[in-house]
């Protein structure tokens, strides 16, 4: 057994190692995977017990429509789950082969509609099929630097203090917490450092779907779409004057809710789940601070009180969920934003306003601004029309501090409004692809990943 010294002491040093990803969540899981199928040498280091992050561990379904092209591995994660009996998108998709609108289409017709169970093994069971190795149960501690570059990091066990050497390093912590532990710079929070708030989702079990969605039918609604067995939701926004506003107040006025469930209320129908439905809230009130540790933790207390209040509310006051129950609460938090790394470039809201193109541009997005507020405001939205999309350039995923790093995920190099839209599944899932095939592209190349040329790695990755 190789060791080091570290803090006066001996500790087990798992080495030879080309990748070493911090964090098996959306992005990091597809970094993983794509630096394995690489033939490169690769570790995930998972503080939780399941490889997904906000998607499986935070419930965070269904993924979020873009109609920018998916990555390859994306693609192909995607097609797994429907040989596991997820539905990948609801019939309206086939209107997409011929739209000509310029407008966004509905958000049914092209959402990635999921089980978050489902989609943890599909990750699972691929990172493994490519060779890459998973630590769960590993919490990031401690770095140690040599000529600007990770030697080591140090993890906490089950068995006390390790440290793990590679060639390569993936920050995919969201909360860029490797890149602070390198020393690298970070922003957060808008120009007020104030943070978007973060929510605790939650799972229904035992609803008689048909009843419930007969039921928003008799209300008048017409905001969903896509009808049983495929996927369909609902949605309250305080000021959008949905159809079960009202019966939210009236809740409210009962006092089985409060002001902060009154606020906010989503749900999606889960696939492979018939009676279920996944809940987009409770959005909790934080004082819009997502860093401090007492926050963060106080957020699941707060966040598993408000669950039991919109249960009452579904259960009494909506048809359909009369026999239900609470089956599922995530074990993380949906943090929107925290820690943002200062990289070598920043993707900034003017680029996103001009849809930016740039030679070094290495992944696409398309989302609208979107920052939670108590109060809907849909002029700040910035909605683009369909197929339009700005670039983000490798440079935001790269800093100048650390050679051998690169950050993948929300906490890339962004201002406060451009992360808003960079945030979603899609992008962190692309992002994720890209840092894999950087770590590949840096050891075969001998170049630093921080040196790397975004059009030379584009090209890379396309010849691959």
């Amino acid at each position: 057994m190789k060791e080091i010294i570290y803090n006066k002491r001996k500790i087990q040093l798992l080495k030879d190692y080309d990748c070493c990803v911090i964090g098996g969540g959306t992005s990091g899981s597809i970094a993983g995977i794509a630096s394995a199928k690489q033939t490169l040498k690769t570790i995930v280091i998972e503080k939780y017990s399941i490889l997904g992050g906000t998607a499986t561990a935070g419930l965070v379904t269904p993924m979020m429509p873009s109609y920018v092209d998916e990555m390859e591995i994306e693609k192909e994660i995607n097609l797994e789950l429907q040989k596991h009996g997820d539905k990948l998108y609801s019939p309206e998709y086939k209107e997409l082969e011929n739209y000509s609108k310029e407008d966004r289409p509905e958000e049914p017709i092209s959402l990635t509609w999921f089980d978050p169970d489902k989609l943890a093994v599909v990750l699972e069971k691929t990172l493994l099929k490519y060779g890459g190795e998973i630590l769960y149960d590993g919490t990031l501690c401690d770095v140690l630097i040599e000529d600007k570059k990770i030697k080591y990091v140090i993890i906490m066990t089950s068995e006390g203090l390790i440290a793990i050497e590679s060639k390569c390093f993936v920050d995919a912590s969201g909360d860029a917490l490797l890149s602070r532990l390198a020393g690298v710079e970070v922003y957060t929070g808008d120009e007020n450092n104030k943070n978007q708030p973060v929510s605790l989702r939650f799972e229904l079990g035992g609803i008689n779907l048909e009843k419930f969605y007969d039921y928003m039918i008799s209300l008048g609604d017409d905001y969903c779409r896509s009808k049983l067995p495929y996927y369909t939701f609902m949605v309250t926004h305080q000021g959008r004057k949905q159809v079960l506003e009202p019966v939210l107040k009236k809740a409210l006025e009962d006092g089985v809710i409060t002001k902060d469930e009154y606020i906010w209320l989503q749900g999606f129908t889960i696939p492979s789940k018939p009676g279920h439905i996944a809940f987009n809230c409770p959005r909790i009130p934080t004082n819009n601070n997502s860093t401090d540790i007492f926050v963060r933790s106080n957020a699941y207390i707060v966040g598993r009180e408000m669950i039991d209040r919109y249960y009452k509310f579904m259960k009494n006051y909506v048809k359909g969920f009369e026999n239900s129950y609470i089956s599922k609460v995530a074990i993380q938090l949906g943090v929107r934003e925290s820690y943002r790394i200062k990289g070598r470039k920043e993707l900034s809201f003017k680029d996103y306003i001009n849809r930016k193109k740039s030679n070094d541009a290495i992944v696409k997005g398309d989302w609208w601004i979107d920052i939670h507020k108590d109060k809907h405001d849909v002029d700040e939205e910035y909605t683009y029309k369909y197929k339009e999309y700005y670039e983000i350039p490798y440079e935001c995923m790269v800093t100048n501090e650390i050679s051998n790093l690169i950050v993948a995920g929300r906490c890339i190099s962004s201002d406060f409004r451009a992360q808003a839209s960079l945030r979603i599944q899609h992008q962190c899932r692309s992002l994720g692809e890209v840092a894999g095939y950087a770590c590949k592209y840096s050891i075969e190349k001998d170049v630093e990943l921080n040196e790397v040329l975004g059009k030379e790695l584009k090209n890379y990755m396309q010849k691959g």
